[in-house]
């Protein structure tokens, strides 16, 4: 404390000083409007965001969901700016992987019954010899738990 009684300080006139203070809170004030507006701006882009992809998964066939994936890519660079953006396409890009919308529908694929049937002979195989232990089967998958239709083929 000694040390600043010791120094001088140049100081404005009280006048000046109110004028500064006023100056001050009315740039805080503008400050405050800008922070509201740019969060507000945000959550009006991720909504734009979610409604968008929205239609995606809601896509009933693939020109439908060629549409809509047309209107996204065209703004692609405006819309996916924001790591909730980023975020929220990549949920959607999963989602419409287990729709199987994502790649055209062959009937002649192998069906996941006969894939499934394969790799429990597979896992019977390795617990006979000892090299994983076995698993207690997963409880069936009710009509009520499916949020979708299941793609032409898929079991």
């Amino acid at each position: 404390f000694k040390v600043l009684n010791s120094c001088l300080f140049a100081l404005p006139p009280i006048a000046e000083q109110e004028r500064i203070v006023e100056k001050v809170s009315s740039l805080m004030s503008l400050c405050d409007q800008l922070e509201q507006q740019s969060l507000t701006s945000l959550d009006a882009h991720q909504q734009l965001v979610e409604t968008l992809l929205g239609t995606l998964t809601d896509s009933q066939n693939t020109a439908e969901l060629a549409e809509n994936w047309a209107r996204i890519s065209e703004h692609f660079d405006t819309l996916f700016t924001t790591e909730a953006s980023v975020a929220a396409l990549k949920q959607t890009i999963l989602q419409l992987a287990v729709m199987g919308k994502l790649v055209p529908q062959d009937p002649n694929d192998e069906p996941a019954s006969e894939l499934l049937k394969r790799i429990a002979q597979e896992k019977a195989q390795l617990v006979k010899e000892g090299k994983i232990k076995k698993q207690r089967p997963l409880p069936p998958i009710s009509d009520e738990e499916k949020p979708f239709e299941l793609p032409e083929g898929w079991e």
